[in-house]
């Protein structure tokens, strides 16, 4: 049990540099959103066809960026209900034994 609350404890710890990576990386595309939208009037009707082709090229890298960041989201969401339901089984194995061992103090 031991070791295994170790593991999970280093599982946590790796959640929380996830979760820093996945800040940072958003803040780097908002700061990349920013620039995009400083650069093309979106006002235009036909924008698609006014805007340069590299930079048509670089806000596909970016949307596809931004895909990336929601589905490394998912995962990242989907460790933290792992984390949680070992949390629980420890909690209620803490609470259980516990529970026992106060029952039979207070017998006597």
């Amino acid at each position: 049990m031991k070791i295994q609350l170790e593991k999970d404890r280093g599982d946590i710890l790796l959640t929380q540099l996830k979760l820093d990576l996945l800040v940072d990386e958003r803040k780097e595309l908002e700061r990349i959103h920013d620039f995009y939208t400083g650069q093309v009037d979106r006002s235009q009707a036909d924008l698609l066809v006014n805007v340069d082709i590299k930079l048509q090229v670089e806000i596909r890298d970016f949307a596809n960026q931004v895909t990336k960041l929601h589905h490394d989201t998912i995962l990242f969401y989907d460790g933290i209900q792992r984390n949680s339901e070992h949390y629980n089984r420890y909690t209620d194995s803490y609470y259980r034994d516990r529970n026992v061992s106060i029952r039979s103090i207070l017998r006597y």
